[in-house]
């Protein structure tokens, strides 16, 4: 019999600090991308190999929300927040439990303010979250 999976987009969730963001944009929910390979190989003259274990962890995650969402106050403050102060939590959760993993990371930042576009109909605007040392659960 054929493996049958289940997946809906509805399962996963981000919680920024305490706040958890919803009011998603366009087509894609988010996505997170590691700033660096965890391992890679050096090869030596006589064809030996050594695998180099990296622990560099960090990630960004992006994500797009209506440019009319009241997120984008509260984003905006805790970009705005110097120092340790700007720093906060991120969770990803997967209440599907469907195979598929959250993360989380103890310390993370927002890059910048998105550009805002004024145009005939409310646009995504979409926000970069630094984080250090994003681990999956």
């Amino acid at each position: 019999m054929a493996n049958i999976y289940n997946y809906n987009s509805k399962n996963y969730e981000i919680i920024i600090g305490k706040t958890r963001v919803d009011d998603y944009a366009d087509d894609v929910k988010f996505s997170i991308e590691y700033d660096e390979d965890f391992k890679d190989i050096t090869k030596g003259v006589d064809g030996a190999r050594s695998v180099n274990q990296h622990n560099n962890y960090d990630a960004v995650i992006k994500f797009k929300i209506l440019q009319n969402s009241p997120l984008n106050l509260v984003f905006k403050q805790m970009a705005l927040t110097e120092g340790e102060k700007g720093q906060f939590p991120v969770t990803i959760i997967n209440k599907g439990l469907d195979g598929t993993m959250g993360g989380f990371s103890p310390k993370a930042f927002f890059r910048k303010i998105p550009n805002l576009e004024v145009a005939t109909d409310a646009k995504g605007v979409e926000w970069e979250v630094y984080c250090i040392n994003y681990k999956m659960a």
